[in-house]
């Protein structure tokens, strides 16, 4: 059985959040397990959680690291890469 956000909401939270916050949280994948839309409506499983930050957020931002920290003779790029890069016709 799936209820609405706003029942979701009101039974976990002490506070009130706006509809806004509550599809914004649906959207971008900050309950689990994911909501449903089903017409107009978010529904959601009753026992959801609210996460912070999803497995998507965290993989991107360790990539994002990596790239940060990695020295460009750390990366090693083939030579049809190469080509790429370099807008070059023979890359196909």
């Amino acid at each position: 059985m799936l209820i609405t956000l706003s029942q979701w909401a009101n039974n976990n939270f002490s506070i009130s959040f706006g509809a806004g916050t509550l599809n914004k949280w649906a959207r971008h994948g900050k309950i689990s397990p994911a909501p449903t839309k089903i017409g107009n409506r978010w529904m959601v499983h009753p026992n959801a959680k609210y996460v912070e930050k999803t497995i998507e957020y965290q993989r991107t931002r360790n990539a994002q690291k990596e790239l940060n920290h990695a020295s460009s003779a750390c990366i090693n790029i083939n030579d049809r890469m190469q080509r790429i890069i370099n807008n070059d016709s023979k890359a196909a």
